[in-house]
């Protein structure tokens, strides 16, 4: 018996619909083979119809319009407007990073068998195939165009400054300055760029950080109280070298201002200390005991009556050392030496509003006060106390030749010094009853012979044995 085949009638219907597609899909493929099928997107353009090279085309002009923008950078200082810069984006290392992203996009939906293409046109209708276009730019070509602008836009403050004239204190204006925060801004630019739909041009505002004065205009205002004041006194008119050096160094040291925690270096105000600076010869003590010729020698005299007033003024000694012998303008233990840069006063300025040092040598005075903003208890009070606690003498005489010296005659250059140890105690009264007493420091100050000038061969037989 001859066998029969059935065929279904879905598959009969599949066969017939496939039978009628081919020939005109096959005939419409292979009209429009060379332009882009439905469901290909440059960005949000359909390229349905068109040809590579009209692809092409529109892809260079999107690039070339991309590209012809730029980017602006505005500057306020605060809510002042300061200006602008602007620079073109090829200036700044702009490229498209995919311009052939269309190479071998023609092919789709026209490639492999005819059911192959069918599916995948169906495919691109129901899914797109969109091509994105990325751009970049060079971050160091960026990076340096804000960093030459914000040299450009850099304002520096403008420091107020103070100074007293008889009773009354002359405060400048401050003013605040500017600088770009050029990290900042540079994140900012790219944080737009990234987010740029390449339609218009790139505007930012830049980062700018202002920068206080370190003393305004408000904070020196706040100095009206006197905080501590001293007075020593030297002998002589002030044209000899010592006193004119007295007169030079205060004028240096007058009207320094010092600001909440800083170091204020009395040393640092007046050296360095030479005949070109207008420095003159004077009495300082050598490291063997005795006394030679220096340029600003009596300047430790300035350092002692600042430190006296300091400790009345209460603010933190930073640096404070006791002279190697006494010297007679002051207590013991409360004198302050200046030595290079090993021996110095320094304080330190522990209020929270700036001091004003006031300082002047004339006619035998020498004066300082320490001015500020009063913040201490107004029945708060201190003394200072200098104890000896023992003395002793060098009775060696110490003979050097001088051709000056006649012959036969000797002339004492120095009598000597008296050694010393001693303490210093500060006394706290409130309301005139004494509250605290506090040791501040114990001092030694060595001893030294007599110094004797005689004519040249004329030392003693056994002298310095």
């Amino acid at each position: 018996m001859k066998k029969t085949r059935t065929v279904s009638w879905r598959a009969a219907l599949f066969a017939a619909a496939l039978l009628s597609f081919s020939a005109p899909a096959l005939a419409a493929e292979e009209a429009d083979s060379g332009t882009y099928v439905e469901g290909i997107y440059l960005e949000e353009m359909s390229l349905q119809g068109m040809t590579p090279e009209e692809a092409k085309t529109e892809t260079e002009r999107r690039i070339s319009a991309a590209s012809s923008h730029t980017l602006t950078v505005q500057v306020f200082y605060g809510d002042q407007e300061a200006g602008s810069f602007t620079a073109a984006l090829p200036d700044l290392g702009f490229v498209c990073q995919n311009p052939e992203l269309l190479s071998g996009a023609e092919q789709l939906g026209h490639i492999g068998s005819l059911m192959t293409r069918f599916k995948e046109r169906k495919r691109l209708q129901n899914s797109p195939s969109v091509y994105d276009l990325t751009y970049n730019w060079d971050i160091q070509k960026v990076l340096g165009l804000l960093n030459e602008q914000a040299a450009v836009y850099h304002v520096d403050p403008i420091e107020a400054t103070v100074t007293k004239s008889g009773s009354e204190f002359y405060v400048t204006e401050s003013r605040i300055g500017w600088d770009m925060d050029v990290d900042a801004t540079l994140a900012q630019a790219m944080r737009v760029f990234s987010e740029w739909d390449e339609a218009s041009d790139l505007v930012i505002q830049a980062v700018m950080v202002s920068l206080p004065p370190a003393a305004s205009q408000e904070a020196l205002m706040t100095i009206q109280d006197k905080l501590g004041e001293a007075v020593t006194y030297y002998s002589g008119d002030d044209s000899l070298g010592r006193n004119m050096n007295l007169i030079l160094g205060t004028s240096l040291v007058n009207g320094s201002v010092v600001l909440p925690g800083e170091v204020f270096s009395v040393n640092g105000a007046m050296e360095p200390y030479d005949a070109e600076h207008g420095w003159q010869l004077g009495g300082s003590y050598t490291a063997d005991g005795q006394v030679e010729q220096t340029f600003g020698g009596g300047v430790c005299q300035i350092s002692s009556t600042c430190y006296n007033a300091a400790l009345y003024a209460e603010v933190e000694i930073v640096q404070r050392n006791n002279h190697s012998m006494s010297v007679g303008y002051l207590p013991l233990g409360l004198d302050a030496a200046i030595a290079g840069d090993w021996k110095d006063l320094k304080f330190r300025n522990n209020y929270e509003t700036p001091i004003y040092v006031e300082c002047y040598a004339s006619g035998g005075t020498l004066y300082f006060a320490l001015w500020g903003r009063e913040t201490r208890d107004p029945g708060r009070s201190l003394s200072f106390e200098s104890v000896t606690l023992e003395s002793w003498t060098d009775d060696t005489v110490t003979y050097v030749e001088d051709p000056e010296v006649a012959p036969g005659t000797q002339v004492v250059a120095g009598n000597g010094h008296t050694g010393y140890r001693a303490e210093v105690y500060k006394h706290v009264y409130q309301d005139g009853q004494e509250i605290e007493v506090i040791k501040l420091h114990e001092d030694t100050y060595r001893a030294s012979g007599a110094l004797v000038k005689v004519a040249p061969g004329e030392i003693p037989p056994g002298a310095g044995e």
